[in-house]
């Protein structure tokens, strides 16, 4: 019966992995054993609503339970268009996201941590400067035998649109414009972990010029989230936030050309 079992088990990891093969492309990190697959928890948490006036850029955040600290996270500006996401990161057992609201009507914006038990460590990329006007991009790596299971950014003041928030196996790659009129500095902010995480784009969407749109992807049948992010070429993105069994984003395209969003979901067996 034991020999049977084993022979069952192999079998369906065989699938999976040729399953998640077809659907991703890049290749992936040999950092994972059978022992460090994760069997932990995960959940979403909400934080309370906080209001955002017509001009104004503001933070809310959300804490995990006692004993548990977040995998990732983000924040949900409703509506999500005509605003976009300054900062979103992890503080302790917080997530904290900050976000500019560039419409004539107020927003609420709310902070959204995905919570477990399981320990993880955050790692802050070093500083990039963006002169106003500029973009820039930053990049921070997991240590060695760990994989990105979510991440964000942060910036030293206001005014600075993320433009791209990726998890890439294990790191995370960051783009930033300065709409603001004095220098700032931002940084990439990763939490890492060691275990079965794989990694899932959705289907790229365009935006047209002053186009509002939202973007979802799920994590494969067995798997929950454990955070995510987005690529975009230039869009102003005003949602990035775990939902359900996979991640949304919701983006304003506010130049005067085409742009695409694709939206990532980190995912873990539990």
């Amino acid at each position: 019966m034991k020999r049977f079992r084993t022979v069952i088990v192999a079998a369906v990891a065989s699938l999976t992995f040729g399953m998640m093969a077809a659907a991703q492309s890049d290749s992936r990190p040999a950092v994972e054993t059978a022992a460090s697959r994760v069997m932990a928890n995960h959940h979403i948490q909400r934080g309370a609503p906080l209001v955002l006036q017509p001009g104004e850029e503001s933070a809310a955040s959300v804490d995990c339970p006692a004993g548990e600290e977040p995998s990732g996270g983000g924040g949900q500006a409703f509506p999500f268009s005509n605003a976009f996401i300054s900062s979103s990161q992890r503080v302790d057992r917080s997530w904290v996201a900050t976000v500019h609201n560039y419409a004539t009507s107020p927003k609420q914006l709310v902070a959204v941590a995905i919570c477990t038990t399981l320990p993880h460590q955050r790692v802050i990329g070093p500083p990039v400067t963006l002169q106003p006007g500029a973009t820039g991009v930053a990049s921070v790596d997991c240590p060695a035998g760990q994989l990105a299971t979510g991440g964000g950014v942060t910036s030293s003041g206001t005014g600075v649109a993320i433009s791209q928030i990726a998890p890439d196996w294990g790191s995370l790659r960051i783009v930033g414009t300065n709409r603001g009129s004095a220098v700032q500095d931002m940084q990439a902010s990763v939490v890492c972990a060691a275990g079965d995480y794989t990694q899932h784009p959705g289907v790229t969407v365009s935006l047209q010029p002053n186009e509002s749109k939202s973007a979802s992807v799920l994590c494969p049948v067995g798997k929950v989230p454990t955070g995510g992010g987005y690529r975009s070429t230039g869009a102003d993105f005003g949602e990035s936030y775990p939902v359900g069994n996979g991640w949304t984003v919701g983006a304003t395209n506010s130049t005067r050309t085409a742009q695409t969003m694709t939206p990532i979901v980190v995912c873990v067996t539990p």
